[in-house]
């Protein structure tokens, strides 16, 4: 079993919202422009919740970072859940054709004190969809937030697995990694397809959001949108969303 990233990233946090006759749409921008801090944990890290190997050699925790286009990472910090000073290897996954390579693309060996430490990585560029990760072992424990986890992910042995799924079959914690990233990202320069109940009803679009006004009210409909690469490659959908139109007099009262 191995994640399969996919070379062309569907668009991801769709939201919809009811009106009279009418579904508005929103997601993430794929074409958005910046520097910005990653942080996927909640910044809770119990000694109960670590993870270490039984056995020789080493394996992998690394945090999955959904972002179109190119990119370029600047730091990385990681959080160490060892009370004494630990060597590891941290390294950036690329990847390769639609899953995620298991030879690093970037990798240094670092010192990492207990708590958080922040690694200059400067020059680390990446395209579309990569893992961050870590090294740990039955001496190095790597720490979980015991959260529901969604973007941790764990290379135990030749590739890449979720580790909420490999958790929840051994019995394990859940959660995500302390693997944190200030990274700087161009866009994707991607264009936007919206489906309704499987359908494409538009295609082309330059915002991310869109109205729907051709729909009748208590009835519900499922969306999901794609986007178009400039090469003409179109990616899978996005997750559906369900919404049902209401006219502006129904509402819900409580006491």
């Amino acid at each position: 079993f191995k994640i399969s990233g996919g070379n062309y990233p569907a668009p991801w946090n769709l939201i919809g919202e009811s009106g009279n006759m009418e579904v508005n749409l929103t997601w993430a921008d794929m074409n958005a422009q910046g520097t910005d801090d990653f942080q996927f944990d909640n910044d809770v890290f119990d000694p109960n919740n670590s993870i270490y190997l039984n056995g020789d050699g080493e394996a992998w925790a690394a945090e999955r970072f959904d972002i179109a286009g190119a990119s370029s990472i600047n730091s990385v910090d990681i959080h160490s859940i060892n009370d004494v000073a630990v060597d590891v290897t941290i390294g950036a996954f690329g990847q390769v054709g639609t899953l995620f390579a298991i030879e690093p693309m970037y990798s240094q060996t670092v010192t990492l004190q207990p708590g958080w430490n922040t690694v200059d990585v400067a020059g680390w560029d990446m395209n579309n969809s990569f893992l961050i990760g870590y090294t740990f072992s039955a001496t190095v424990n790597a720490g979980l937030d015991g959260s529901d986890g969604g973007n941790s992910v764990v290379m135990l042995g030749g590739g890449w697995d979720d580790w909420m799924e490999t958790a929840l079959s051994a019995g394990l914690p859940t959660g995500e990694w302390g693997v944190r990233a200030n990274i700087t990202y161009e866009g994707a320069g991607v264009t936007y397809n919206v489906y309704r109940d499987g359908a494409q009803i538009t295609g082309g679009l330059g915002d991310n959001s869109y109205s729907d006004m051709g729909v009748e009210n208590n009835v519900t409909y499922i969306y999901a949108v794609s986007a178009t690469y400039s090469d003409g490659e179109e990616s899978a959908l996005s997750s559906s969303v369900e919404v049902t139109p209401q006219a502006q007099t129904v509402h819900e009262e409580y006491h």
